[in-house]
């Protein structure tokens, strides 16, 4: 299937790019000659028939029916065809701020297994894992060798693929096995998850986990007790299964649960949460929740690309809403970290008797600017500073500032996340004042969810 994405998508940018081939062709024609002057800057709404192009461009044909994405990768990948249609002459540095409907994470969860493909090991199944002679079962041993079986039976299996395996475990080694279908021995059905991860053809089978909820096959023993091979009324059924299969839940466990639906066993999916001692539904699989997103994107070497880094515009105007907050977060942590601990009021330390200023660093959400003149360091905080020369002083306030900067990027951006192949840099312009008032910038690099790492260098006033 992303190949087929993949083949759509190049066909439908390849008539965009032919002007600009022909271009480069002609005699004389010298692309550093081009002054640029159509940098589109802005924001952009998908509405109903963005998504219904989007459905035939990108190979999603799901995207026309639900109008929303499944996932960010399915976005990333549709996203850059449709700003390449609609802006064919933007200029390099072009940037827009996209805002779309995707699927939750939870909702992609209960989405992707409500999709699960059902699956009964046969007879022949078994006899090509299991050692010649052996019965219709399959030992903990043999069990490991389905994910090589579902690859040879889901040829065409694709990333993201869920198939639910149906199989006789005999819960006895391999060794001690008889050679024969011997009835005696005490086996039980078992139901499992596999999930397919990479590209068709090319990745592989692995039973299913998610980060975001336990997830459970509702055993075959449930649908012998109710006397039918499917669930009717799940909301009567699930709470008594879980109480039953989990008596030591805490407040918050959550469990998904996959189990047939109809006779005709379809695959349905069900959340639950526990909480003030019994199991509470949150979520199933024919009932999504959907979010907007809001997703930056370049246009960088001719080419739309998903770019989450940030600029941070930080004027020196008194009041300015992002300038306040910002270094009002610089502020309260050194209070928080360095003066509280210290045991010193405010006024008596780095902070400032207000409580908007600091000379740890030098910022101040009062006057919007960064302060490194000595003179006010010294005045603030006399004993941090006396020891040491001018020029100490100076060195010491931007080794702090580094700090304090991004201890205040994870203070106000604490969802942040690294993505994987891309460089995720949020960077800082702000204004120091010391003899004059002087434009810097810094920049951090995203290493972890809400963490930022110093750029080496990037410390430096703007050009």
């Amino acid at each position: 299937m992303k190949i087929v994405q993949y083949i759509c998508m190049a066909m439908a940018l390849l008539a965009l790019t032919a002007c600009d081939d022909f271009n480069e062709k002609l005699d004389g024609y010298d692309q550093s000659d081009y002054i640029p002057t159509d940098v589109k800057k802005g924001t952009y709404e998908l509405v109903s028939d963005d998504y219904a192009k989007l459905a035939s461009w990108a190979g999603l044909p799901d995207l026309s029916k639900n109008k929303y994405f499944d996932s960010a990768d399915d976005a990333q990948l549709a996203i850059p065809m449709l700003l390449s249609n609609m802006y064919p002459t933007a200029d390099e540095g072009s940037s827009m701020r996209v805002y779309y409907h995707q699927l939750s994470d939870e909702s992609s969860v209960l989405v992707q297994l409500g999709r699960a493909k059902s699956y009964v090991l046969k007879d022949e199944d078994y006899a090509a894992v299991n050692p010649v002679g052996y019965g219709r079962y399959l030992t903990k041993e043999t069990a490991a060798k389905l994910p090589q079986l579902l690859s040879s039976l889901f040829v065409d299996a694709d990333d993201s693929d869920v198939v639910m395996v149906h199989y006789t475990l005999v819960d006895m080694p391999l060794q001690v096995m008889p050679l024969s279908d011997d009835r005696s021995i005490v086996d039980y059905n078992r139901s499992e998850l596999y999930v397919y991860e990479g590209e068709s053809g090319q990745g592989r089978w692995s039973v299913y986990t998610s980060s975001l909820t336990a997830v459970e096959v509702l055993p075959p023993s449930v649908y012998n007790h109710l006397g039918v091979a499917f669930v009717e009324d799940a909301a009567a059924v699930m709470p008594v299964y879980l109480r039953q299969t989990h008596p030591y839940a805490k407040d918050g466990d959550r469990v998904a649960v996959v189990y047939y639906y109809n006779k005709y066993k379809d695959v349905g999916v069900v959340e639950y949460v526990y909480s003030e001692a019994k199991w509470v539904k949150i979520g199933e699989s024919g009932k999504v929740d959907i979010n907007i997103v809001a997703a930056p994107y370049v246009l960088s070497g001719r080419e739309w690309k998903y770019d989450p880094s940030v600029t941070i515009e930080l004027p020196a105007v008194k009041k300015n809403p992002s300038s306040v907050a910002f270094y009002q977060a610089v502020t309260d942590w050194v209070w928080a970290n360095i003066d509280l601990p210290s045991g010193v009021d405010k006024g008596k330390g780095y902070v400032s008797k207000y409580g908007d200023t600091e000379s740890y660093s030098g910022a101040s959400a009062y006057s919007c600017y960064v302060d490194w003149s000595v003179a006010a360091a010294r005045q603030q905080n006399p004993s941090a500073y006396e020891s040491m020369s001018d020029d100490e002083v100076g060195e010491t306030l931007r080794e702090h500032l580094i700090f304090t900067f991004a201890k205040a990027l994870s203070a106000l951006y604490p969802d942040a996340m690294p993505v994987d192949g891309l460089d995720v840099v949020y960077t800082i312009n702000f204004t120091v004042h010391d003899a004059s008032n002087v434009a810097y910038t810094i920049a951090y690099a995203v290493e972890g969810k809400g963490k930022f790492a110093y750029v080496d260098g990037s410390l430096k006033p703007a050009l």
